[in-house]
């Protein structure tokens, strides 16, 4: 398949009072047309940051240091902002993780949907009117005339999803960065919405960049997937490479407190600790503090990524 997003030694680091924090830490990634893309791992471990990064929307004062993202061979951290609001929207969309601080409180659902259809395709209000009403009726939206007249405060959590998913997929971009795209809604509306990207996947060729925390969703949608710690990759596969066979001890204990995987009668595994940027990228591997097999050449000397077969990369050298 061919290359559409690539991103390679990907660094973004914010300045703070107590010095400089280095959220993303030499990401590289890549996703081919049609396909399927998961990050996974904790929260704060850098996923959200990365998926900004692609469109150049990190917050200030947060700065790209450095590395490298192509997109449909354009490198868009060296063209101009102009040129990148014409891609934002069109060929990349973005289901942000909290609709509720990413539509406009002022403006009707009517306006901020219909405002990419007349920038980005040229439509008449009239049409993108139309057209609107068709989004959010695909997204499992009822009454969805009236609903273009309310305001996002009018509107549940999960409404205000779909709304956002609606935004995301009204231009037919080629990549959709999809942040906890169904985290409000139920299970019966999430089916639906995957359901809906699967479709648009086979009718359009849409690649999917997907930041989850449920590994249910990965396993069933996912092609490949990459487990995030600390603004690293640990470990990257396929995804039923990666769900059957773990190497890393991160990517092992995500897996281990799954309730499918718990003995009956007994209580979830846990991880001990907690994710800890600051000291994690102090020196040494990031997870040694957590890790059960650490030793201390661990906690001192730098882990490279590995290739320990075909397509399966990991952060560890004591995994094979």
């Amino acid at each position: 398949m061919t290359e559409l997003l690539s991103i390679s030694n990907l660094h973004v680091s914010f300045p703070t009072y107590e010095g400089t924090f280095n959220a993303v830490r030499g990401i590289s990634l890549s996703l081919s047309t049609g396909s399927v893309l998961a990050l996974v791992g904790e929260s704060g471990s850098g996923k959200t940051v990365t998926a900004l990064s692609i469109m150049r929307l990190v917050p200030p004062p947060g700065l790209i240091t450095s590395g490298e993202i192509v997109f449909e061979g354009q490198h868009l951290l060296n063209i101009p902002e102009v040129s990148l609001r014409s891609i934002r929207g069109r060929r990349i969309s973005m289901v942000f993780q909290e609709p509720m601080t990413s539509l406009n409180p002022v403006l009707r659902i009517a306006d901020q949907l219909c405002e990419p259809l007349i920038l980005h395709l040229g439509l008449s209000r009239s049409d993108a009117q139309e057209q609107g009403i068709k989004l959010l009726t695909n997204v499992g939206i009822p009454s969805a005339d009236d609903r273009m007249r309310d305001y996002p405060h009018q509107l549940s959590g999960g409404m205000r999803q779909r709304v956002m998913i609606a935004m995301a997929l009204a231009c037919r971009p080629s990549l959709l960065v999809a942040d906890e795209p169904t985290t409000a809604l139920d299970v019966t509306i999430q089916a639906q919405i995957l359901e809906l990207l699967d479709s648009q996947r086979r009718a359009s060729g849409l690649s999917i960049l997907l930041i989850t925390h449920d590994l249910g969703i990965v396993a069933e949608r996912a092609d490949h997937t990459a487990v995030m710690y600390a603004g690293q990759v640990v470990e990257s596969a396929p995804t039923a490479t990666l769900l059957s066979t773990p190497r890393h001890p991160y990517t092992q204990a995500l897996l281990a407190s799954l309730p499918q995987y718990a003995e009956p009668g007994k209580p979830l595994p846990t991880l001990p600790g907690q994710l800890n940027i600051r000291t994690a990228s102090a020196g040494g591997c990031s997870f040694a503090e957590r890790c059960p097999i650490a030793t201390f050449e661990c906690r001192t000397e730098t882990q490279y990524l590995r290739e320990i077969r075909p397509l399966h990369i990991i952060r560890c050298w004591k995994c094979s």
